[in-house]
């Protein structure tokens, strides 16, 4: 499946700028997991963020842990084009993810959800270490999402 961003939501389309704009605030050369997280956070809205907040989730802790577990390369002079930072094969999962769970759950597009689940099936990045210092778990969120989505109540 390659990537479409064309269905991506609005929101997580902003999320995945957010996250290449954090790419480039830590002096990256690519775009990882850690990024995409703190894309999620910067944007401040959304069904994902709303949920974390919900569950007790602190931004600006989180923001803070994820900092603390990745490197801050030196300064250095990067392209200005921000869109050609790569993204790594592990974020490309996530998203190959989300767009696995947007079908799933019938949504139209893929949305903030969609990329906090891709996140968290995929288990092994930055964000998903964070997410689970903080007891979450992927059945523990896809069981979130789909309660709250009107399509899917019973």
């Amino acid at each position: 499946m390659s990537l479409d961003f064309n269905n991506f939501s609005p929101r997580a389309n902003q999320v995945m700028v957010l996250a290449r704009k954090e790419a480039v605030r830590l002096n990256h050369e690519f775009v990882g997991t850690e990024h995409l997280f703190l894309g999620l956070i910067e944007l401040g809205q959304g069904g994902a963020f709303d949920l974390l907040k919900k569950l007790g989730l602190n931004p600006d802790a989180v923001r803070q842990n994820v900092e603390s577990l990745v490197v801050t390369s030196p300064p250095q002079k990067l392209t200005d084009n921000i869109p050609n930072i790569p993204y790594t094969p592990r974020l490309k999962k996530i998203l190959h993810f989300a767009q696995h769970h947007a079908m799933v759950l019938r949504h139209p597009y893929v949305c903030t959800e969609d990329l906090l689940l891709g996140i968290m099936q995929e288990g092994d990045g930055v964000a998903a270490r964070v997410l689970k210092q903080s007891k979450l778990t992927f059945d523990f969120l896809w069981n979130e999402i789909r309660s709250n989505d009107p399509g899917h109540r019973l």
